[in-house]
């Protein structure tokens, strides 16, 4: 469970980084995180952003 100021970070961050540059932002209820696709430069204005900690990217496995 996160806590009232936890939700209304991520809130925050949503709507600055909503736009062209991340097409999809979903915020995962009851955590801290948020699922986001972003472009290059959406990369870089998460990074950027001084209340974010960290970025992870999350790929798909290759199969052989």
């Amino acid at each position: 469970e996160t806590s009232p100021q936890v939700e209304t970070a991520k809130k925050r961050l949503i709507d600055r980084l909503r736009g062209p540059d991340a097409p999809v932002i979903q915020p995962i209820e009851g955590t801290p995180y948020v699922v986001m696709e972003l472009t290059a430069r959406g990369v870089e204005r998460l990074a950027s952003d001084p209340t974010v900690r960290n970025v992870q990217e999350d790929r798909p496995e290759r199969t052989q």
